[in-house]
């Protein structure tokens, strides 16, 4: 009692199997026999789609017994079955159904499935072609398997997927993106640039600083010798003179004053206080397909 040995032609069906009675002048006692019959074999085709076979066997070499116990290849062919992997799968893995036999599973595209594909605990649809002695995926595997060998993506987690390997070679670094080919570069660390630290005396360089003109009012603060003068701070003072002179305080920062540019050269100094540059971060690793 079992689909696969149904026929399309419905003259055929009489005995076509052999626990169903649809013979013409049949006794009426076979009749509900034959529809409690066909009503089990219905059931076993539903279970066998349902995907609640579990493999056994190894990871390159499934092994499951369906419900319909399908009695040969020929039989076979054609015929679909649901299964849940009871491990990921390895190398060139093979499905044997009811003992007839070890046959490749492949993609829809007749390719070997790779390495890590089949996902542990996971239900995949398969139908079996005699032709080709194959058991065909139907509708895909991992969404990670149609990757080419050496393709490299980031992963948030800690180890690569199956079928792939955690690369080594790149650690504590920012990511940059660019539109021309792809590259590395820099020489300090992730997590030493982006740090918390004190901008002190000692960080800040000398700079120059040049002015196209410079304005300044007069009468602030009283005269001194002639020139204007103004407070400038707790401790520094401003010297001004219409021809040339000099802005000075009592830091030592020095200008230069001439009747059309103002220039000079601050030297560094002050204090500061700790910046946090210490953002926040996600780790990620890079994967290269197997």
């Amino acid at each position: 009692m079992s689909f696969f040995k149904w026929s399309t032609t419905a003259n055929d069906n009489d005995d076509a199997d052999s626990t169903i009675n649809w013979a013409e002048g049949q006794a009426p006692s076979s009749v509900n026999n034959s529809s409690r019959a066909m009503m089990a074999a219905s059931a076993k085709y539903r279970i066998d789609q349902a995907g609640t076979l579990t493999t056994g066997g190894t990871s390159t070499a499934y092994t499951i017994t369906s419900n319909q116990v399908f009695d040969s290849l020929a039989n076979m062919s054609g015929q679909s079955i649901r299964i849940k992997m009871h491990a990921a799968n390895g190398a060139s893995p093979t499905l044997n159904v009811d003992g007839l036999g070890a046959k490749a599973i492949v993609t829809v595209t007749g390719t070997a499935v790779g390495t890590g594909a089949l996902l542990i605990n996971t239900i995949y649809g398969l139908v079996y072609s005699n032709s080709s002695s194959e058991w065909i995926l139907l509708g895909g595997s991992s969404p990670l398997a149609g990757f080419a060998t050496g393709t490299v993506m980031l992963f948030v987690q800690t180890a690569a997927p199956t079928g792939w390997t955690k690369g080594t070679t790149h650690n504590d670094k920012a990511l940059r993106l660019v539109t021309g080919t792809a590259g590395t570069g820099g020489s300090t660390a992730f997590t030493t640039v982006l740090a918390s630290r004190t901008i002190a005396q000692g960080n800040l360089p000398n700079f120059n600083l040049n002015l196209g003109s410079l304005s300044i009012a007069t009468g602030v603060g009283g005269p001194i010798n002639g020139r204007a003068s103004s407070a400038i701070g707790a401790t520094s003072e401003l010297l001004f003179s219409n021809g040339s002179g000099s802005l000075q305080s009592t830091t030592n920062h020095t200008l230069t004053v001439n009747s059309s540019a103002v220039g000079g050269t601050l030297a560094s100094g002050g204090s500061g206080t700790a910046m946090d540059f210490a953002v926040s971060y996600v780790d990620v690793i890079l994967g290269t397909k197997d």
